[in-house]
């Protein structure tokens, strides 16, 4: 790329291949959510996925000028932290109203700092971060025991959400 370094091409067309599976997906979801709460929260997770699996598509397999290639690079690195507050949107939804919410406000909040962070650090050390992908790769351990007795959720979706969450950190440890 315009840094010198190579592109990860492979990534570039998984993504791309995910980027209409995820639009099928998402599609999916909002149809079979109750309420209209649930279909916005689904629709939230379906644009966080898009938006990783089409930018990282459009910035591994495009040839981009160095302004276009830094916005793109900017924007891929704080996507993982999109999809991950994208995903508990909607999963927060197997939860009573006051946990849902506490864990919605804390996701988006920590999202918030984590976007402001990388925007404005982009050549922060990849330690840095690694560690911080991590940790968000686990911020929901906290949640489990909540998400395990829910009727609507159990075993399964802790099951889900913590393969979900060793998905990132191994994302992470790759990166």
């Amino acid at each position: 790329d315009v840094h010198g370094r190579p592109k990860p091409l492979m990534r570039g067309w998984i993504h791309a291949i995910a980027t209409p599976l995820s639009l099928a997906a998402g599609v999916v979801l909002i149809c079979l959510a109750h309420g209209a709460p649930l279909k916005w929260a689904c629709a939230v997770f379906m644009t966080c996925s898009l938006i990783l699996f089409g930018n990282s598509a459009a910035y591994h397999l495009g040839d981009w000028s160095p302004r276009v290639t830094d916005v793109l690079r900017r924007i891929d690195h704080v996507n993982i932290f999109l999809l991950i507050a994208g995903t508990y949107t909607p999963v927060s939804f197997a939860l009573a109203p006051h946990m849902r919410n506490a864990i919605i406000a804390g996701i988006w909040s920590c999202t918030l700092v984590a976007l402001i962070i990388h925007v404005i650090w982009i050549s922060a050390p990849r330690w840095l971060y690694t560690v911080v992908y991590i940790v968000f790769g686990v911020s929901g351990v906290a949640f489990m025991y909540f998400f395990w007795v829910s009727p609507a959720a159990g075993p399964a979706v802790v099951v889900l959400l913590a393969s979900g969450g060793a998905c990132y950190i191994l994302g992470a440890i790759v990166y």
